[in-house]
């Protein structure tokens, strides 16, 4: 169905209320005279309005939502920035409450099938029959579809199938409701309407736009003479007012003169330089009256012109509010605005038009965006920068802090937690056998838990050891004297080489537990089978080695610290037990390896000692507190 305006027909109404006689509408100008001036429609496409900003985001407090995002900071950083989930997890904190067991058992679980409530059985479908047939599944078994004529295997407009389900979009159609009520029948002529001949004598739009009308409409920014009239004063009613910078002398009586100046009625001297009572001006030269009234010495315009001071060339005056006589220059632009953002017509803009805009709903910030750091407590949706964010948690005490008490405010670092667990200085190995071969080779006792190992006298072969009873309990259940490195395994200890007796590359120091390099009571070597801990050649600037053997390789990784005479050096060695060990130097990681034992030491010793040829020319003398050992179970 078609409308009768899709037929090139108008009513009379309509034709009456578009358009305008072919004579000259009294109290119009044509659309020429109004070049210079904007338009509505050109206003809205040139500036945004207030309630178009809705969709941009404030500087103070904006309320972002969907899923903001911004750049991450620096891992140190500390200010106003925005603290991005990011930043929040490079600081290492604990997102949630550890967990404390897994079905009711801790330290490395294993879990089984009976560990979890409600698990049964589960049944495995099978492919279908590679026959060729098609099939379907049917009460829990395939079943061939037997007449696959009777599915329909593709659809059309408006039909379409969206995960396995039939919908009609039915949008592009209308209900007979909904045509009665918008369009007309083709047949018959409804009423009011009127043929395209019988508008024969009036003035089609294109003819009326040709001959430069305007429609009532387009003058609604402008003021009917009428309105004028009410509002404005005319030039010729302007005759009792002074002109710009003028004289008196022009004004009609003296009554006049004082009413409009402001003098009222009051006498003034009777002197030549003043105004006199109940007289008018005209006796007053021009620059006395200037002078007088304040007027300056600026020249006289003529009475007629009432045009506001101020302005350039080509600048208009319009209204600026909807008081009276309230106007200001203003300049029509000489390259009026043709679209915006791409658009023309009434604009509407979205965040997309706007370079640089930031919309509210998940803005994707970029440099180093800024918000207010919330107060201490504060949990809501607020942003949280990182000086917040680093208020809020408390910082991470230093290895030296978290071992000596010496800080309560921050917290401790898993391994400085690990150390104290397993810390020397709180708890050492209380027995340890000696044995020694070479001349002046020792292992007197240095006080509680503390050993000095002195190697053979120069040029003597030989070594000094101290090494657990084997008949310890390593692992809860097993062999007394057997170690399985497949679950976790942590040794520490503490030691100092004494100044004067630094060895040299003839004698060296090793502390581990495992097998020995005997297989049994150690004689001062490296271990033969499944073993981790430490390893330094004598002599000046050698560095701590972390020492492991696998059951078929020793592996030695070079820490970084230097050992120097008569400093006391803090160490730990932590495996895994799934072949990674780590060496920790006075609370610093310093070397791992992926070649640790995961196997079993069958005859397993925790053992301290140094070993020396007799191409030895400087003894090594070590001072050792005794050595703890944890393994997990």
């Amino acid at each position: 169905n078609k409308s009768f305006g899709t037929l090139g027909l108008l009513t009379s109404s309509a034709a009456a209320s578009t358009y305008y006689p072919l004579t000259n509408p009294s109290g119009y100008i044509t659309s020429a005279a109004l070049t210079p001036y904007l338009t509505t429609s050109l206003a809205l496409s040139t500036f945004q309005t207030i309630s178009g900003m809705s969709a941009y985001a404030t500087l103070a407090s904006p309320a972002l939502t969907g899923n903001p995002t911004a750049p991450t900071p620096a891992t140190a950083d500390n200010d106003t920035s925005i603290a991005t989930t990011a930043f929040v997890k490079a600081q290492g904190y604990l997102t949630s409450a550890p967990v404390t067991s897994v079905a009711g058992r801790t330290g490395a679980v294993t879990l089984s099938t009976s560990d979890i409530s409600g698990l049964g059985t589960l049944a495995t479908v099978n492919d279908a029959p590679s026959d060729g047939s098609q099939y379907a599944r049917k009460d829990g078994a395939w079943a061939v579809v037997s007449s696959p004529t009777q599915y329909i295997t593709s659809v059309s407009s408006p039909l379409s199938v969206t995960s396995q389900n039939l919908s009609v979009d039915l949008s592009a159609y209308l209900t007979s409701s909904t045509a009665a009520s918008t369009y007309y029948p083709l047949t018959g002529n409804p009423s009011g309407f009127i043929t395209s001949s019988a508008l024969s004598g009036y003035a089609t739009e294109s003819f009326v736009t040709s001959q430069g009308y305007i429609t009532s409409s387009a003058l609604t920014p402008y003021l009917t003479s009428a309105t004028a009239a009410s509002t404005y004063q005319t030039i010729a009613g302007m005759s009792d007012y002074l002109s710009k910078a003028g004289n008196l002398a022009g004004l009609a009586s003296t009554s006049t003169a004082r009413t409009n100046l402001g003098l009222g009625t009051a006498a003034t001297f009777a002197d030549t330089a003043f105004l006199k009572t109940a007289n008018n001006l005209s006796d007053v030269t021009a620059s006395t009256a200037r002078t007088n009234l304040g007027l300056g010495t600026a020249a006289v315009e003529p009475a007629t012109k009432l045009v506001p001071a101020g302005g350039t060339t080509g600048q208009v005056l319009a209204k600026s509010s909807a008081t009276d006589w309230d106007d200001a220059w203003i300049t029509i632009p000489s390259a009026p605005v043709t679209s915006v953002a791409g658009k023309t017509g009434a604009v509407s803009l979205v965040v997309a038009d706007v370079s640089g805009a930031a919309p509210l709903a998940s803005p994707a910030l970029s440099g180093t965006p800024t918000a207010p750091t919330a107060s201490a407590g504060t949990s809501t949706t607020q942003i949280a920068t990182t000086a917040f964010v680093t208020a809020a948690i408390p910082a991470f005490a230093t290895d030296a802090e978290s071992r000596l008490g010496a800080n309560n405010t921050k917290i401790s670092s898993p391994y400085d937690v690990s150390l104290q667990i397993i810390n020397p200085s709180a708890l050492a190995w209380v027995t340890f056998n000696s044995l020694t071969s070479g001349a002046g080779a020792n292992n007197p006792l240095y006080g509680s838990n503390v050993y000095e190992q002195d190697s053979p006298n120069a040029g003597v072969a030989g070594y000094a050891t101290l090494y657990s009873n084997t008949q310890m309990s390593w692992v809860n259940g097993g062999s007394t004297n057997r170690l399985t490195f497949n679950k976790p395994v942590f040794i520490s200890g503490k030691f100092m080489k004494a100044g004067g007796f630094a060895g040299d590359a003839n004698n060296s120091f090793r502390s581990y537990v495992g097998q020995t390099d005997t297989g049994g009571n150690p004689n001062g070597g490296d271990p033969v089978s499944p073993a981790i801990g430490i390893k330094f050649i004598g002599g000046s600037s050698q560095k701590i080695k972390l020492m492991v053997h696998n059951g078929t390789t020793l592996t030695t990784v070079d820490g970084t610290t230097n050992i120097l005479t008569d400093v006391v050096y803090e160490w730990m060695v932590f495996s895994d037990g799934a072949g990674n060990a780590t060496l920790f130097v006075n609370g610093v990681q310093e070397a791992t390896t992926a070649l640790a034992p995961t196997g079993t030491s069958n005859t397993t010793y925790a053992v301290q000692a140094i070993g020396q040829t007799a191409s030895a020319a400087t003894r090594l003398i070590m001072v050792n507190r005794n050595i703890k050992v944890i393994v997990g179970n």
